[in-house]
C-alpha cells in the first residue's frame, strides 16, 4: 500500500522486488535535453535558481523516513543536474540519522556517464545508476527526441550495468522492443522497463501498448533482472 509522505516523497512495497521502496523527487536546476524528449515533461519541474533548488531539496530531505529498503532518487532531470550540495546534504542526512537503506537508485542522461563512478562511491550505501538509454536502436531513440548514439550495448556496460528503457511510442515496433528486451535481459544486471500509455496520443503506439500488456511484459519479466513499470506515474506517486 502506498504511503504519500509529502508531494515529493512516497513509499510503497515493491511486489516484484519484494522490498519496501521510498522515492524522493528532487528538484534539478536544468535538463540537458531541454524538453526535447517526446515522452517526458519532468523538465517542467526544474528551476534555474540554484539556491532555491538547494534549499528546496534540503527541506524535502529532512522529511525522508528510514524505510530500510530501496531509496529511489527521482530528480526532475538527470541526477547530476541536482545541486551538488543537495547530494552532500542527503549523504550526511543518511549518516547522521543512521538510515540503513539497502540501495540507492537513480538515473542519468548518457552524456553524464563519466560521472557515474565517483557518484557511486560518494555514499556508504550501494548505488545503482541507470542510464536512460530508452532503446538500443539509435534511429528510434533519435525519433524519441534523444539525439545521442552508442556503439552497442557493450559501450553502455563500460559505465553502468543498469539502464532505463521505454515502450509504447509511435516510433517503436514489436520487433525492436523484443530486441531491446533481449539485450537487457541477457547482458545487464538491472533494467527499469517503462510503459508509456498516457499523454499526447500522436506519440503513442496503441497496438504496441496492448501487445506489451498482454505479452511483452511477460517476456521481460521472464529474465528476472527486468523491472516492468506498467504505469510510469506509479514511480512518481501518481
Amino acid at each position: 500500500m502506498e504511503t504519500i509522505l509529502t508531494d515529493r516523497i512516497f513509499s510503497f512495497f515493491d511486489k516484484d522486488l519484494k522490498i519496501q521502496r521510498t522515492n524522493l523527487l528532487l528538484k534539478a536546476t536544468s535538463c540537458l535535453n531541454g524538453g526535447h524528449c517526446v515522452f517526458c515533461d519532468y523538465y517542467k519541474d526544474t528551476d534555474l535558481d540554484y539556491i532555491y533548488c538547494k534549499e528546496f531539496n534540503s527541506q524535502i530531505i529532512d522529511k525522508l523516513p528510514n524505510n530500510n529498503g530501496i531509496l529511489g532518487l527521482a530528480p526532475s532531470a538527470s541526477i547530476f543536474e541536482v545541486p551538488f550540495e543537495s547530494l552532500i546534504y542527503l549523504k550526511n542526512h543518511l549518516i547522521l540519522n543512521d538510515f540503513v537503506y539497502s540501495e540507492i537508485q537513480t538515473e542519468t542522461h548518457w552524456e553524464y556517464r563519466n560521472l557515474i563512478y565517483n557518484f557511486k562511491n560518494m555514499f556508504n550505501t550501494p548505488v545503482k545508476v541507470k542510464i536512460g538509454i530508452e532503446t538500443f536502436n539509435d534511429n528510434i531513440r533519435s525519433r524519441m527526441g534523444k539525439n545521442f548514439k552508442i556503439e552497442n550495448y557493450k559501450h553502455v556496460l563500460r559505465y553502468s550495468d543498469s539502464v532505463n528503457m521505454i515502450v509504447g511510442l509511435y516510433c517503436q515496433t514489436k520487433e525492436s522492443v523484443i530486441d531491446d528486451i533481449t539485450i537487457c535481459g541477457e547482458n545487464f544486471k538491472y533494467t527499469d522497463y517503462n510503459l508509456i500509455e498516457s499523454g499526447n496520443e500522436k506519440i503513442l503506439n496503441k497496438e504496441l501498448i496492448d501487445w506489451f500488456k498482454d505479452e511483452g511484459q511477460y517476456i521481460a519479466r521472464g529474465y528476472g533482472n527486468i523491472k516492468v513499470w506498467l504505469n510510469c506515474n506509479e514511480y512518481l506517486g501518481d
